[in-house]
């Protein structure tokens, strides 16, 4: 805030003059800075990244330290304002910003006289088998695959917080090995409730 009609005003004579720039000095050196900030209280995403950092804090949305002020801001501004149903989008554009284009998210299906969750696949993997889409009903998992070396806690208590609460994720860490074509294959697989988190082998 630069106090503009202060600045506008007109002054009687030389000692109000110098009241006023004073005043404005002062106004510059100690409070400026705070009112600004307060001011974007309401708009956190314009404001500086202490800021967002204690909005994201508060609102439990982790990030990487690799991650930047940009990416921070973008993903704030999504997640205040435009993920009001927490669908798979923001948990595409949380994951992009984190670890890069290096991830998949499949729904799961579960044959009609199957074993929940045991026997859930995806669409891939029923086509792969010959099998008839009709014989499965879509389920509320969430399989994803992530290329990374490692998935801190902190982000997977982030993810399920960046879907609605019936969604279960299944976060995997994929590796891929060459024989001359890349092949992604999951080596570890965790199971990320709204309330629990395990680990256990991937399948």
């Amino acid at each position: 805030m630069e106090l503009i009609p202060l600045q506008r005003s007109a002054v009687a004579d030389d000692v109000e003059a110098e009241f006023k720039a004073l005043f404005l000095q002062l106004y510059k050196d100690r409070l400026g800075d705070g009112v600004n900030e307060l001011a974007l209280y309401g708009m956190p995403h314009l404001g500086s990244i202490g800021i967002i950092e204690r909005y994201v804090s508060n609102d439990g949305l982790a990030v990487l330290r690799t991650t930047t002020v940009d990416q921070i801001r973008y993903l704030f501004h999504a997640w205040r304002y435009n993920n009001p149903q927490r669908g798979t989008a923001f948990l595409g554009a949380y994951l992009n910003a984190l670890f890069g284009p290096v991830y998949t998210i499949t729904q799961l299906y579960c044959h009609k006289n199957g074993v929940y969750p045991t026997d859930a696949l995806s669409l891939g993997e029923i086509q792969d088998i010959a099998g008839n889409l009709d014989d499965y009903y879509l389920t509320s998992r969430l399989r994803v695959d992530i290329q990374t070396p490692i998935v801190p806690e902190r982000i997977l208590r982030a993810s399920r917080t960046a879907v609605a609460a019936k969604f279960v994720l299944e976060l995997r860490i994929a590796q891929t090995i060459t024989f001359g074509y890349s092949l992604a294959v999951p080596t570890r697989a965790v199971i990320a409730g709204r309330f629990s988190t395990t680990i256990r082998p991937g399948r």
